[in-house]
């Protein structure tokens, strides 16, 4: 299954969201705990927003765990949250996570700015 936001509505083929998402391949160090087992985990983002991102993991996490994600171009941390879970076409285990805090700095990109129509999903 393709990662998708379920809570936010779909109207006329265009998505909904507070903020847009941007393909962009970012590396990433993700760590914390899952319940009371640790995990790290070095990876990359597959597309990233001013309110978080999707990322590529070994290992799945349950919603609602809190970790930190680091930006390994800029060294900046961010804390998160799991906001989704689940695999891509290919088997590949995927996680979104969701910023405490809104950082639209955070992966150094300008992003549409809000109001901008989103963007149409092909194949909707």
């Amino acid at each position: 299954m393709a990662a998708q936001d379920t809570s936010q509505a779909k109207s006329g083929g265009y998505e909904r969201r507070r903020s847009q998402r941007i393909l962009l391949r970012v590396p990433v160090r993700i760590y914390g705990n899952a319940g009371d087992q640790p995990f790290y985990n070095e990876t990359h983002t597959e597309t990233v927003s001013a309110h978080g991102a999707l990322v590529n993991v070994e290992k799945l996490m349950p919603i609602d765990t809190r970790l930190i994600l680091t930006n390994l171009t800029t060294d900046q941390e961010m804390a998160c949250k799991v906001v989704f879970q689940g695999q891509t076409k290919e088997g590949q285990n995927q996680i979104a996570v969701e910023f405490l805090e809104p950082s639209p700095k955070f992966w150094r990109v300008n992003f549409p700015p809000p109001g901008e129509k989103p963007l149409k999903r092909f194949g909707s």
